[in-house]
């Protein structure tokens, strides 16, 4: 059993079975997609500020699923294909185009006028190149819509039966975890812990399931938001245990 990213883990397995959470600080400026094998987890402070969270989810994204250059031309992405699992519908496929367009815009714009006067017709990245790019990048996002508490803990369930049909997946997100907890509470009476500890060791242990069913070398990234419950915040994620 393990409790945190410390746990001594043999080093052939190091690799793929890695603490797939972080906590994220402060205002989310710690929240970029690098190197790093830990992807953060955010806090949704209130309903209030879900627009904040859902606009920092939104670039989050973008850069997760943005290609890494075109043309030999640098871009802000990781080429990831994303997962996500929307229970609150906030944010649509529009959305995301139009930021998407925004930061490909502003890169071509950069690289236009980093180009010599001379060749800058012929080397810039024109409007169709740059809707190919949004295009390419919209198609490594797949969004399961869920819609009942029961859709959900089945959805986490069957985690790695999705990444088996899609092996490209390496990036899971899931928005607004905990927001159907009033509705389980008043059919069970569920503590809000028990709950997003129950949501939390499901989606381990289908990611886990979905790695030992994967190639060695595959990766498998999480990260979710989470309703701020009664007004204080809770971070039961470093209190699950999951299984190498």
């Amino acid at each position: 059993m393990a409790h945190d990213a410390e746990k001594t883990i043999p080093n052939q397995e190091k690799r793929s079975y890695i603490n797939p959470f972080l906590q994220i600080v402060g205002d989310g400026n710690e929240m970029l997609l690098d190197d790093t094998p830990y992807l953060p987890v955010v806090n949704m402070v209130s309903t209030d500020n879900s627009h904040g969270i859902n606009s920092l989810l939104l670039q989050v994204l973008c850069k997760a699923i943005l290609c890494t250059e075109y043309r030999e031309v640098p871009f802000p992405g990781q080429e990831m294909t994303v997962l996500f699992i929307d229970t609150d519908h906030k944010l649509k496929v529009d959305d995301f185009a139009v930021e998407l367009e925004q930061i490909v815009s502003g890169v071509a714009t950069d690289h236009y006028h980093s180009l010599p006067k001379k060749v800058r017709r012929k080397q810039r990245i024109n409007t169709t190149e740059q809707w190919h790019i949004v295009k390419r990048s919209l198609d490594r996002l797949q969004v399961v819509q869920v819609f009942t508490p029961e859709s959900l803990e089945l959805t986490l369930a069957s985690l790695h039966r999705l990444c088996r049909i899609n092996c490209n997946v390496n990036f899971v997100v899931i928005n607004s975890i905990n927001t159907f907890y009033q509705e389980v509470y008043h059919e069970t009476g569920v503590y809000a812990s028990t709950y997003m500890r129950k949501l939390l060791s499901t989606l381990i242990d289908s990611r886990t399931t979905a790695l030992h069913q994967s190639s060695p070398d595959r990766q498998l990234y999480c990260l979710y938001t989470q309703h701020q419950l009664f007004n204080r915040k809770v971070v039961l994620f470093t209190r699950v245990t999951w299984q190498y």
